[in-house]
């Protein structure tokens, strides 16, 4: 099976306008020509991608599988022809950093500035999203470099520890009554329904600080990445949500520190083996400044 990235381009205009003449025109091709394309395609692959209707053509759920790969073939084959165009004296172009919340993201902030001060032409691209997602994204080539938080294995990467660590909070109505609290612990919060993460390790992390309290619980809710998400759920008496600290709290919630404390370091990690381009390089160079300049300061 052969699939051109040409045609791939074609598919994935007509899935994002969902009309052929349209999507015709975006190409600049004739609309027989590009039908004619698409055919061949569900010929090749032995299945239909598309339902017509009427003036409307919507993705099948083979249509919607081939839509997402696509999405990363095309992306991952243009990150790769900018990377063999970049001539080695010319620091420019893309990075993209696929980032958790965390603490780091102030320090990884004043690098991309100061990198963008000597070389306006380098952009970044910044992804939020869980450690499971930042990994899948980054071994399959669609990212440059991603933040880990433990708990997590950074073995297989080449990494640098970034300064901070984060420690975890919980997050609570200013009028609750654990909110005059100056921290609390596992047996404060053994009589209340919690929001954590979804991810399996950061489970296992908070179910050991509750030790045996973690049976007294009323109920998890478990939520993906999403800080205003998780505060309106707060807000609307879902629960006390345990995570990272972050300065931006709302009115109405405050954050306690937890008791014993709980502190993950972060990682900025690429992955190994071949030699990074020259825009990437000098990303890594200046967060070992930055990080020689932390540590100078301590």
């Amino acid at each position: 099976m052969l699939m051109e990235l040409r045609v791939l381009r074609y598919f994935l205009a007509i899935a994002r306008e969902e009309n052929m003449t349209k999507a015709a025109s975006v190409l600049h091709l004739t609309q027989p020509t590009l039908s004619r394309q698409i055919h061949q395609l569900e010929q090749e692959l032995g299945t239909t991608l598309f339902i017509r209707n009427g003036h409307h053509i919507f993705l099948t759920a083979s249509g919607m599988r081939l839509k997402q790969r696509a999405q990363d073939l095309v992306e991952l084959a243009d990150r790769t022809e900018a990377e063999m165009k970049q001539k080695e004296e010319i620091i420019a172009g893309e990075i993209s950093l696929g980032i958790g919340e965390t603490v780091n993201m102030v320090f990884l902030s004043r690098v991309m500035r100061s990198l963008q001060a000597r070389y306006p032409d380098v952009v970044f691209s910044v992804y939020t999203a869980i450690a499971d997602d930042v990994i899948c994204r980054l071994d399959q080539g669609l990212l440059d470099f991603g933040v880990l938080i433990e708990p997590v294995d950074i073995t297989r990467y080449q990494f640098l520890e970034l300064p901070k660590k984060d420690r975890w909070t919980a997050l609570l109505p200013k009028a609750h009554p654990l909110a005059q609290k100056e921290a609390l612990t596992p047996k404060d919060l053994s009589q209340e329904r919690l929001i954590t993460a979804e991810r399996k390790s950061v489970q296992n992390l908070i179910d050991n600080w509750l030790g045996a309290y973690g049976n007294r619980c009323t109920s998890m809710n478990r939520m993906n990445l999403s800080l205003f998400n998780k505060c309106v759920m707060v807000e609307q008496g879902l629960g006390i949500a345990l995570g990272l600290d972050f300065p931006y709290v709302p009115e109405g919630l405050l954050m306690k520190p937890l008791d014993p404390p709980i502190e993950n370091r972060s990682y900025l990690v690429w992955k190994k083996g071949p030699l990074l381009s020259p825009v990437l390089g000098r990303f890594t160079d200046e967060v070992r400044r930055f990080l020689s300049q932390e540590a100078e300061d301590e």
